[in-house]
């Protein structure tokens, strides 16, 4: 039997025998966010937090077209239990940066990184590698708590 944590409007039963960490590659296509979307769901219902799927999923989703979209590369997506709940990281292999815009109401894109920033409790950018170094790449995490 899982521990109980209480959230917000309901209880959470944490699955102990579920892997506490778990990888999803992606490839740079426009089905890459389905998947990512496809895979944290069945995630998050292994860990028994289906009472936060639906933002975690739509973070998830920004964050992995952000990938696909910007960076132009496939990358990978590792989702982890925390303490105060869940962290994800999205990396790719693209070398711009992560900017949060301010979209007008007319654009259609430039939201993704203004929605992390409202829904996630925390977040950021981590950079690995040099200009000239062929293994440079990108994570954006960010933390969810329940």
């Amino acid at each position: 039997m899982g521990s109980r944590r209480n959230a917000p409007e309901s209880q959470i039963t944490l699955n102990p025998m579920a892997p506490r960490l778990v990888l999803h590659r992606f490839t740079a296509d426009r089905g890459a966010p389905a998947s990512a979307r496809k895979f944290a769901r069945s995630t998050l219902t292994g860990w028994g937090l289906d009472a936060v799927s639906d933002t975690v999923e739509l973070l998830v989703s920004e964050a992995v077209t952000n990938a696909v979209g910007h960076a132009g590369s496939g990358g990978e997506m590792v989702m982890r239990r925390i303490p105060s709940g869940i962290r994800i990281e999205v990396s790719d292999y693209g070398s711009g940066e992560v900017l949060q815009k301010n979209a007008g109401p007319d654009d259609v894109t430039g939201r993704g990184v203004a929605i992390i920033d409202a829904l996630a409790s925390r977040w950021g950018v981590d950079n690995r590698g040099s200009a000239a170094d062929s293994e440079k790449y990108k994570t954006v995490w960010f933390e969810f708590d329940h």
